[in-house]
């Protein structure tokens, strides 16, 4: 015989209303805390109590309210000395019991008024705590499951569970900052993001963030390797740094210096540059000598990158930077070696530019670095807001005409054997890896219905428009970029200014901090 106390229950039951001292009743287990208003308070006090509060019997032989904690304290507020109660049976002290309480609750609250965020949170919590797994939390308190998956994830951090409670920050942005627990600097960019209606999004720099952080760890590994073989690791960025790159200068008798005619100066170290190629995207390292490799020539840089993942199963290859020595003379005036001074990249030497000219070319070289960080950084944060789009049931009703659009213009964009492949990971269709077209993609539009087919259709143009999206794309427009970008903003994305430029829309600032709407194509 079960214990669990339902409102059919109640009714059912059809017990005799008895009148009890509000005084005497425990209203300590309730989902939320019971807010009670002047209005509610004068109301009891003028005509009493008019619905029945609903109690449980304890052990003990009190009585505990179970609905109606609003109204039994407005009672004692009101100085009520008795109010009419059901008494539903004896309390259940089983898990099946607490849990069925915390549900009934919150549909009891839900009719009323609403849960606070902060209600729901802790309620999602507590049904965790019990046991009931997030998949039967949804069902039972008519959540989405990315709610209750974010509420979970809040529940668990305490940075995350006094953001929440600004109900200005929405659940899904609260539930980042439970990553960076501990990290102020972080929390801090995160939370500055979500109080701006433009520019990069909290997702954008919570992945900026993470990628930040695997940049440092794997830079600093590698900086270990080195010294272990007996390098001389230099940080150019350290107070009273004086090196110079061994290829920018000459020696005593103005012969150009190379690493290897270098190699036995007293002075010779390296700082830690960046080169391009084919990186596993696990490790972090390159996977096969990269011919094309290029060097940057500053150092703490990073250039284009380009996706290539192994369609055959292999490591998923990513065309990015990596940390490679950059060879230097630690004191070049000490060790007898002179400038070459090299031209700058613009064609003129520094020395001949004026100090105006100068500054000129490190910002812009600054803003190359910075947007092509912030590219990478947004491409996981752009795909996932896909993943989560395609998850609707109907297409959006001006997708015909975009994919139309597409395929007229770009047809071959839609074709390419990755981009199949990456509309069926968008999807969330997975298969073990092999080469050739998406099975699983096949069979789910032989299975869909009309609607739902139009949804995998539209998966199919926006995968390929998203492989399309070149390294280069917010400093070289591109037609199909732009009006990719531009329909999964109209759509809900949110871009970041790096995908702004890619649109040929120039980047938002706080002076122009207007509804997005206002953009046009």
């Amino acid at each position: 015989m079960t214990d669990t106390i339902t409102q059919d229950s109640v009714e059912a039951a059809a017990q005799t209303i008895v009148q009890l001292d509000p005084r005497t009743l425990l209203v300590d287990l309730n989902l939320r805390e019971a807010r009670i208003d002047s209005d509610l308070v004068d109301s009891i006090r003028e005509l009493g109590v008019l619905q029945a509060v609903t109690v449980v019997t304890t052990a003990e032989g009190a009585h505990r309210v179970r609905y109606g904690h609003r109204r039994t304290l407005a009672a004692i507020e009101a100085g009520r000395p008795l109010i009419p109660a059901v008494v539903a049976g004896p309390e259940g002290s089983t898990k099946a019991a607490q849990v069925a309480r915390i549900v009934e609750q919150w549909h009891e609250n839900e009719q009323r008024v609403n849960l606070t965020r902060t209600e729901r949170i802790e309620a999602t919590a507590q049904l965790a705590a019990f046991g009931v797994s997030p998949t039967q939390i949804a069902k039972r308190t008519k959540q989405a499951k990315d709610q209750v998956r974010h509420a979970l994830t809040v529940a668990a951090s305490p940075t995350a569970r006094q953001a929440a409670q600004d109900e200005a920050l929405t659940l899904e942005d609260a539930a980042l900052l439970a990553e960076f627990e501990g990290d102020e600097a972080a929390v801090a960019r995160i939370l500055d993001a979500a109080t701006r209606r433009w520019g990069a999004s909290p997702a954008h720099i919570a992945q900026r963030i993470r990628d930040e952080r695997a940049d440092a760890a794997r830079e600093a590994e590698y900086v270990e390797s080195l010294r272990a073989q007996g390098v001389t690791v230099l940080d150019p960025r350290a107070e009273g740094y004086t090196g110079r790159p061994v290829l920018a200068l000459r020696d005593a008798q103005g012969q150009g210096l190379t690493p290897e005619t270098h190699s036995e100066c007293p002075g010779h170290a390296a700082v830690i540059g960046r080169r391009h190629g084919n990186v596993d995207e696990a490790t972090g390292r390159p996977v096969v000598n990269n011919e094309n490799d290029t060097e940057d020539q500053d150092q703490h840089e990073d250039e284009d990158d380009q996706d290539a993942e192994d369609s055959q199963g292999g490591p998923v290859l990513v065309w990015t930077s990596y940390p490679v020595p950059q060879w230097v003379c630690a004191d070049p005036a000490a060790h007898g070696h002179t400038d070459v001074n090299p031209e700058s990249s613009t064609g003129k030497r520094m020395d001949d530019m004026s100090e105006a000219e100068q500054e000129q070319a490190r910002a812009a070289r600054r803003a190359v670095i910075r947007c092509n960080k912030e590219w990478k950084a947004a491409q996981p944060v752009r795909r996932d807001w896909l993943r989560s789009f395609l998850t609707r049931k109907t297409a959006p009703k001006d997708a015909a005409a975009f994919m139309a659009q597409i395929v007229a213009t770009h047809a071959d964009v839609v074709s390419h054997i990755d981009a199949n492949g990456l509309a069926a990971n968008l999807l969330g269709l997975t298969e073990q890896a092999a080469y050739g077209r998406s099975k699983v993609l096949a069979e789910a539009v032989a299975k869909a219905s009309d609607a739902r087919a139009q949804v995998l259709l539209l998966a199919q143009v926006l995968a390929g428009c998203e492989r399309d999206l070149s390294p280069n794309a917010w400093r070289s427009l591109s037609p199909t970029s732009a009006r990719y970008l531009l329909k999964i903003k109209e759509w809900g994305y949110r871009l970041d200014d790096v995908e702004r430029l890619a649109c040929g829309i120039e980047p938002l600032s706080e002076a122009s901090d207007t509804d997005e709407t206002s953009d046009t194509e």
